[in-house]
């Protein structure tokens, strides 16, 4: 999942260690944005937060 998010390959995001700590700055920025994103999603299926029908699926 992390290669998916970040673009990066499996013995790239191997080499950043097993608690992450050689990875780049930005890695943990993207995988916030993706949990946000995933939340979001929840709280659409929830029926929490309604988007409006022209709203992109994508």
């Amino acid at each position: 999942m992390i290669v998916q998010v970040t673009g990066n390959s499996p013995k790239t995001v191997k080499d950043w260690g097993t608690d992450f700590g050689r990875r780049l700055k930005y890695i943990t920025r993207i995988l916030r944005q993706a949990d946000l994103i995933n939340q979001f999603k929840q709280l659409v299926v929830k029926g929490i937060v309604i988007l409006p029908p022209d709203f992109p699926q994508d």
